[in-house]
């Protein structure tokens, strides 16, 4: 009788046996795949982050590249000016003759004086290094040639708007100069040329805009600094501008990884001397 019971309760004991390990599976699958889960989030950010060191690299070398070129050896004019509306043309130095047209004068307001290091050579010129000024944009007639272009001659203070209280700088006759090619700039949504008083005034470098208004070639040149005359604007106003914010980017996905880590380490990896007090409890 008892091998009858014992036979009877063996398949019941198995199917216990069964029953507690499925039990048991289930929460370590939840487990494994709530772990999984939480470090999918530093191993994105990690990614993200070491995305970023490159870029950071290849963005600054591209800067190094750009600030370089400025200051490269001057080319010819082209023949054809459309040559130099290239993407890759930007920041190429080139050398014009020609004149001056001084009665369409356009300002763009406002920007800095980029050049307040050169103050001992500009003193004689009745400006100071202030930051408060803008760029005179003058239609330049090509010698030898039926076209004209935009040149920013440099940076004047916002009180010498005027033409009667600079004419010392107005050069007049034919002229030599090398000027850095410059496309138009991203505008914002928050400005419009429009918004200004003065119709001679903008906010932005808009080339192809000044060039319909002015009736001359969308080619902008930023003069440089020798073609700087005294009481004058003050040429070598060129900035080169690359957005590069990848150190921010950086600093933001390693530091998330960091956190996500951490948080993680606290929620699955606890102490041995803690998870033996978890146990006992």
């Amino acid at each position: 009788m008892w091998r009858q019971l014992h036979l009877k309760s063996k398949p019941e004991s198995v199917r216990c046996y069964k029953a507690s390990r499925q039990k048991a599976q289930v929460p370590f699958l939840q487990r494994m795949l709530t772990e999984v889960a939480w470090l999918t989030v530093p191993a994105v950010t990690f990614s993200l982050g070491t995305w970023q060191v490159y870029r950071k690299e290849w963005k600054e070398g591209k800067i190094a590249y750009m600030e370089r070129k400025v200051t490269s050896t001057p080319i010819p004019l082209p023949d054809n000016l459309e040559d130099l509306q290239d993407k890759d043309m930007e920041y190429t130095p080139v050398r014009v003759v020609g004149e001056f047209d001084h009665n369409l004068e356009r300002f763009i307001y406002p920007r800095p004086n980029v050049q307040h290091t050169h103050v001992s050579e500009v003193k004689g010129m009745g400006v100071t290094p202030s930051r408060g000024g803008m760029l005179v944009v003058t239609p330049f007639k090509l010698k030898d040639r039926m076209e004209r272009i935009l040149i920013n001659r440099g940076w004047i203070p916002k009180t010498n708007v005027e033409p009667s209280s600079r004419l010392d700088g107005q050069v007049v006759g034919e002229v030599e100069l090398v000027g850095v090619v410059r496309h138009s700039e991203q505008k914002s949504a928050f400005t419009s040329n429009a918004d200004m008083a003065d119709p001679r005034v903008v906010l932005t470098r808009d080339v192809s805009a000044l060039a319909e208004i002015l009736n001359t070639s969308p080619l902008y040149l930023d003069a440089d600094f020798d073609s700087t005359v005294k009481g004058g604007p003050i040429g070598g106003q060129t900035i080169v501008t690359l957005r590069n914010e990848h150190l921010q980017y950086i600093l933001t996905w390693y530091g998330i990884f960091f956190l996500s880590l951490i948080m993680y380490a606290r929620r699955f990896r606890k102490p041995p001397a803690l998870q033996t007090q978890i146990r006992r409890k």
